[in-house]
């Protein structure tokens, strides 16, 4: 099951939970505004099914307004709205002026085909308009347009007429219609020449019968991988669902997962065409209106300039002094040459003077010669000066610690022969010429410097000709390294990603765990109370099957957090060729096993482990499309304190899984296990990121091989446990502890689900214990001491790990305790990541129940922690 189909399970029974429980949650007035691009009433018929989706799906009373461009500023900006869906500009505008945050972006189902991405589109008449864009300069042609905030009806377009070195005002002239509908009338009536809509306006109106797209021609028409729109400019990120800083967390939380949850086949989907994906990143459409100088940079270079003025003035004063005072002196210098000519003959007997007046001026130049060595010395950047023939003649500190070699090394040597310099993949021959020939001063904000050493560093700096009497007589280089700067942009922009997804996996995880564990107790009952043993039967497999979806949540928890371990003693071997068997089950590929009889058990989490095991198996059938062979081996190590893996000396279970296909390219196997990376298409770049959290949670470590002429080679040292492998219970103990009578008891059980609940008290009730139950902290705290004031205190109890609006189990417990010092805790949650769960004794609790589990867990933790009591 790919990534994708997984998320989509997740959010269809996470869609099923929030439907149940809508009834039950006093409603809550959200309001969602929309940018009515081609009208109000076009707006409010295409997301009127998104309203009343959201409606039935959620606990929310939706108010949808339909908003033309100016209105929706004015709602933002006082803030009367909660959920914002407007174009990428709008909502950079709103980003920076609202604090506005992106909650979703837009797949736009067009044609039964969904887009993440669009742009503008540039048409003109196909009977009488211009051929090329080009040809309207100097003409002063009439262009429509939608709105100067119009992103595809506008902006996108306004841009590329920029690029191509179009003027505004005197090779076109821009007129705003309002609507993109209004825009393609007025080119079709011939209003004006030219018009500018967004992708797939045209195809809609022809697919509505009310244009013919014959009748038109598109401009700078350009053909993107895998977009099949008509489009003139680059493309961009889909229009945000952007959430207001008003809105609740919980609320955009809420929306977003049902959201997300909406299949693109879905009815609701098909009537709004459109569908949700994760927030993309829209750092291009930010560029894109720092070019333009649109909103709202353009209110921010205004503020530089102030800011600039003010902060500059006395410099600028004091220099206009200088330069005033400079003219002055040239003034009197020139007088006093005119007056030195006319006593020529008197200044002669003066020559000693003169002569003295000579060496003194050449003192002064050799001192001011030191003076700029000293200043090349102190400067931060490299600094690279060349004669005419491009040889070196300079270097200054700087530029000996950035190349790495020393100056006496280089001097004399061509520049070109030392350094190389690209400035992208498609560099310009006008900067490099600037560089070789020094024509003119070239300013460059990221280029690609291979060092004498032969490594890439990049760079930022300047180069610069320099002239003596009108003639170029050599170059100054100014270099600054920025690798550890873009490297730290890199990881940031990852953290942001990882962080976006660890909210949503989060909350989708622990609401879909609480409902598998309300279906998994109702099957219980059902079990129980069921006499026929074929309805039994179907109850099991019903089981099993929410066993299985509980394995789907562990590995979303572990792309993002890598999810706490809750580990236990495993036969590695087992779990071994269970998961091969069904991560190759239906391929042509086959599996080849090399484990010894005598390896040792693990101590670990299965469901994790079995997540970690599954991503290796998948990528490497997906390297064997023909088919071929994957080897699993497995050994017994030892590991001394200095082993080359870095880890805690002990034993430890070594794993190799090698497949025979054409291995990792050397270039790659880095950044197999960072996040995000990937070569294939389509592909997350997760699968071997959440192995590596996985293994390194469990203590233990990962890396990948390549060797020439063999295929990939994933291996893994995971923390052993010999001593399982010799000792374990004795046939009568196991045999007397399975027949040991269930002891009778008092149970507290506190979950904010009802269903959780009345399953739990129904099972426990079955076995012959007194339940009472609570829906948060508070009401458990009340029936906890009304019962010990009434003389029946209760024996245990199972608390829900965390209760959304309210205190939880981590944080009822010691209030509890302060009412009865000895009572007994279970905690039960699906959040398996927290570190309660992992360590939960040292919380206070007896034993830990991870969502969802059977009464067999519930029964064993009960008999276990009753057990303990006693001694």
């Amino acid at each position: 099951m790919t990534y994708r189909s997984r998320l989509f399970v997740i959010c269809l029974f996470s869609l099923c939970f929030l439907g149940g429980v809508a009834g039950s949650v006093r409603a809550e007035r959200v309001v969602l505004a929309v940018l009515a691009k081609r009208g109000r009433e076009a707006a409010l018929r295409r997301w009127q099914p998104l309203k009343d989706y959201l409606e039935r799906r959620t606990p929310y009373e939706i108010e949808l307004r339909a908003l033309p461009f100016e209105e929706l500023k004015r709602a933002v900006q006082r803030g009367e709205v909660d959920l914002v869906l407007a174009n990428p500009a709008m909502f950079a505008r709103f980003e920076v002026c609202c604090g506005l945050s992106p909650l979703l972006t837009l797949k736009n189902i067009k044609f039964g085909r969904p887009y993440t991405r669009f742009g503008g589109v540039i048409f003109t008449r196909a009977s009488n308009g211009p051929r090329f864009l080009g040809d309207i300069r100097g003409r002063k042609v009439s262009i429509g347009a939608v709105n100067p905030d119009s992103f595809g009806g506008w902006l996108a377009e306004q841009r590329e007429f920029q690029k191509l070195g179009l003027v505004q005002g005197r090779d076109y002239v821009p007129r705003f219609f309002g609507t993109h509908d209004a825009v393609v009338e007025a080119v079709s009536s011939g209003q004006v020449e030219i018009g500018c809509v967004r992708t797939d306006v045209l195809e809609s109106l022809a697919a509505e019968g009310k244009i013919s797209l014959k009748d038109f021609r598109v401009l700078h028409r350009q053909h993107p991988r895998d977009f099949d729109l008509l489009v003139s400019t680059p493309l961009y990120p889909e229009w945000p669902l952007a959430r207001a800083p008003r809105l609740k967390r919980e609320v955009a939380e809420t929306v977003a997962s049902v959201l997300l949850s909406l299949p693109e086949e879905s009815p609701a989907a098909k009537a709004m065409e459109a569908a949700w994906t994760i927030p993309y990143n829209y750092q291009s459409v930010h560029d894109s209106l720092r070019e333009l100088g649109a909103p709202p940079y353009r209110a921010y270079r205004a503020k530089i300039l102030r800011e600039a003025r003010a902060r500059y003035f006395k410099f600028i004063l004091g220099l206009t002094v200088l330069t005033l005072g400079a003219f002055i002196v040239v003034i009197y210098i020139f007088l006093l040459h005119r007056r030195l000519s006319g006593l020529y003959e008197k200044l002669k007997s003066y020559s000693g003077q003169l002569e003295g007046l000579v060496e003194e001026r050449t003192q002064h130049l050799v001192e001011e010669r030191e003076r700029l060595a000293v200043i090349l010395r102190s400067l931060g950047e490299a600094v690279l000066v060349t004669e005419r023939g491009g040889k070196i003649v300079l270097l200054n500190p700087a530029a000996e610690r950035l190349l790495g070699v020393s100056a006496e090394e280089v001097l004399g040597q061509r520049l070109c022969e030392v350094i190389q310099l690209e400035f992208g993949p498609d560099p310009d021959p006008a900067s490099d010429r600037a560089v070789e020939e020094k024509l003119s001063p070239l300013f460059f904000e990221e280029a690609t410097l291979t060092l004498p050493s032969g490594r890439e560093i990049l760079v930022e700096g300047s180069a610069a000709p320099i002239r003596s009497d009108g003639e170029i007589v050599g170059t100054a280089l100014i270099l600054r390294d920025i690798t550890a700067r873009k490297r730290l942009e890199a990881e940031m922009q990852r953290a942001s990603k990882l962080e976006t997804l660890r909210l949503v996996a989060g909350g989708v995880a622990h609401d879909f765990n609480n409902l598998l564990l309300s279906i998994v107790g109702y099957l219980e009952v059902i079990r129980l109370e069921a006499e026929d043993a074929r309805l039994r039967g179907f109850v099991e497999r019903a089981e099993r099957a929410c066993f299985r979806a509980r394995t789907l949540t562990r590995e979303l928890l572990s792309y993002t957090t890598g999810g706490g371990p809750v580990k236990s003693v495993v036969p590695l071997g087992e779990i071994l060729r269970e998961t091969v068997s069904l991560a190759l089950s239906g391929s042509v590929v086959k599996a080849s096993f090399d484990l010894p009889p005598d390896l040792w058990p693990a101590e670990l989490d299965p469901d994790q482990i079995v997540i970690c095991f599954q991503n290796i198996l998948i990528n490497a059938r997906q390297a064997l499309p023909r088919g071929g062979v994957i080897y699993i081996r497995a050994r017994n190590v030892v590991l001394s304190a200095d082993n080359p893996y870095g880890l805690s000396p002990g034993p430890y279970v070594e794993l190799e899984f090698e497949d025979s296909g054409p291995g990792i390219p050397p270039e790659n196997l880095p950044f197999v296990f960072e996040p995000f990376f990937t070569t294939k298409h389509g592909g997350s770049g997760l699968g071997l990121f959440s192995c590596r959290r996985i293994v390194e949670a469990h203590g233990g470590f990962i890396q990948a091989e390549s060797p020439p002429g063999r295929g990939a080679l994933i291996r893994l040292l995971l923390p052993a446990r010999p001593e399982e492998a010799l000792v374990g219970p004795a046939p009568e103990e196991e045999a007397a502890s399975s027949a040991e009578e269930i002891p009778s008891a008092r149970i507290l059980v506190m979950d904010d689900e009802k269903g959780v609940r009345e399953s739990m008290a129904e099972i426990l009730s079955t076995y012959g214990f007194e339940v009472e139950t609570a829906a948060d902290g508070e009401e458990a705290l009340k029936v906890f001491r009304a019962a010990r004031e009434a003389g029946r205190s209760f024996d245990l109890v199972i608390l829900d790990l965390t209760v959304p609006g309210g205190f939880g189990g981590k944080e009822l417990l010691p209030r509890l305790r302060e009412i009865d010092p000895d009572i007994l805790a279970i905690v039960a949650s699906g959040y398996s990541s927290d570190p309660v769960m992992g360590q939960h004794e040292d919380f206070g609790f007896q034993a830990a129940l991870i969502k969802p589990f059977v009464s067999e867990d519930l029964l064993k933790a009960i008999r276990k922690t009753l057990r303990q009591a006693k001694r």
